[in-house]
């Protein structure tokens, strides 16, 4: 094998290396951002919608359906 052969290589995983070591550093920085919050139908059940969000005669119960 020729030089311009492990040259071709090298410039190959670097270019890869390159290109995951972008899209880890924008997963690092933009993960914090992308964080999953709670539905508010599920903070609320259907007995305290149905009196009105009145949570004090029904002390949550989340995912009481009736």
């Amino acid at each position: 094998m020729n030089s311009q052969h492990f040259d071709l290589i090298r410039v190959t995983i670097f270019r890869v290396f390159r290109r995951v070591s972008v899209l880890l550093y924008f997963w690092i920085l933009f993960a914090p951002l992308l964080q999953a919050a709670e539905p508010a139908f599920i903070r609320e059940s259907i007995r305290a919608r149905g009196m009105g969000n009145a949570f004090t005669a029904a002390a949550n119960d989340e995912m009481l359906l009736f």
